[in-house]
């Protein structure tokens, strides 16, 4: 295909002529009105066989001859030598300049469509599952969506503390979305904290400025394993785990469960289900002491499809989040509530209360209170 082929619309009435090129796949066909129309190649065909080029060189040698009988006509031809005469009977160049043209990328944007409220900021980070039916076997696609009319620069990351792992960074145009990444089962627990960066604009007009944003957002290996946390949505054809990071021009950061003396445990905005677990695993049995049980049954809605160790893993997520949020409020006692069973829970929990929480003193939890396999912790 090359610039002045007439083409016609292999899914549609109607056709045009090539008029240009954008990227390697999309052509710019002109119909009978000037309207340059972009399409893929795929979906057109050309319907003239004859190069474009010659016909126009015939077009030119006709009107020459038109001119050339006028002036014998009207007796103005003017006889020449004879080596103009053999210059006139030589063959047109067929070359046309416009193949060269063909070779170069012809810039066409593609006006931005902006819908009605759609100013105000919407993010989402989307766990879309390879395979709907089975989404505790499954593998994910993970996709940044852009919910409004700005465009985005944004970088996302996966964090351990102070340390961060560059997963995505680039731009997305205005209400759509873009993979990032496909995320194994595997390693899901890569990514239990990530950073999003981000700052928004519009091109080629003025537009109202908005802030930057640095977000921190919690993502719970144990959605994963749940089918119901998956839903249907505006975005995707199939049901997606959807985290919503900015909520008109407002980041959700990540909101507190409060108790009757109002400490603060910190759950996930993006799901009523995590809140809901997050009240359910604490509990204040008085203004001086906080009883969280760690019991799965107690954290988890199901077991289904989960190891061991992603268990336990998440049990200790649990502990370390409320260690983290108590460990600088000197006198508080923490009861946690692990069970005796084959003690490996219990065995994690003085591990990192030797190891990572040295200011703080533990000891066996009242038996005639707690029952057998529960630790008490003081923070000194």
């Amino acid at each position: 295909m090359k610039i002045g082929d007439k083409v016609r619309f292999l899914n549609d009435i109607g056709g045009g002529t090539i008029a240009g090129f954008q990227g390697h796949d999309i052509v710019l066909v002109e119909d009978e009105d000037g309207f340059q129309i972009p399409v893929s190649k795929a979906d057109i065909v050309v319907t003239n066989m004859d190069d474009y080029s010659t016909a126009k060189a015939i077009k030119l040698k006709t009107k020459a001859l038109e001119k050339k009988q006028k002036q014998e006509q009207e007796g103005e031809y003017e006889y020449h030598s004879i080596k103009a005469l053999l210059h006139d009977e030589e063959d047109v160049d067929t070359t046309d300049d416009d193949d060269l043209t063909g070779e170069r990328e012809i810039t066409f944007k593609q006006p931005i469509e902006e819908r009605k409220g759609g100013d105000l900021l919407n993010l989402y980070l989307a766990f879309v599952p390879k395979d709907k039916l089975s989404i505790t076997q499954t593998s994910f696609k993970v996709y940044l969506v852009n919910d409004c009319n700005y465009y985005v620069q944004c970088a996302y990351a996966s964090c351990q503390e102070n340390n961060y792992n560059l997963r995505f960074q680039g731009e997305i145009a205005p209400n759509t979305q873009i993979l990032i990444e496909e995320l194994e089962r595997e390693t899901i627990n890569d990514i239990s904290r990530i950073s999003l960066q981000a700052f928004f604009f519009k091109r080629d007009k003025t537009y109202i400025g908005k802030p930057s944003f640095d977000i921190r957002q919690k993502i719970d290996p144990v959605k994963f394993y749940k089918s119901h946390t998956f839903i249907e949505n505006d975005f995707f054809d199939s049901p997606a785990l959807l985290y919503h990071l900015i909520h008109d021009d407002e980041p959700l950061t990540m909101p507190t469960v409060k108790t009757t003396n109002s400490p603060e445990v910190v759950g996930n905005k993006d799901s009523h289900d995590t809140a809901r677990q997050s009240k359910r695993f604490i509990s204040k049995k008085d203004a001086d002491i906080v009883i969280v049980d760690l019991h799965a049954h107690e954290l988890l809605d199901t077991t289904a499809g989960m190891k061991p160790e992603d268990i336990r893993n998440y049990q200790m997520e649990k502990f370390n989040e409320i260690m983290n949020h108590y460990k600088n409020r000197q006198g508080q006692k923490i009861i946690f509530i692990h069970g005796k069973g084959n003690g490996v829970l219990r065995q994690s929990i003085i591990h990192e209360l030797n190891y990572k929480y040295k200011k703080v003193q533990y000891q066996d939890a009242s038996f005639l209170e707690y029952g057998y396999g529960a630790t008490q912790v003081i923070i000194k």
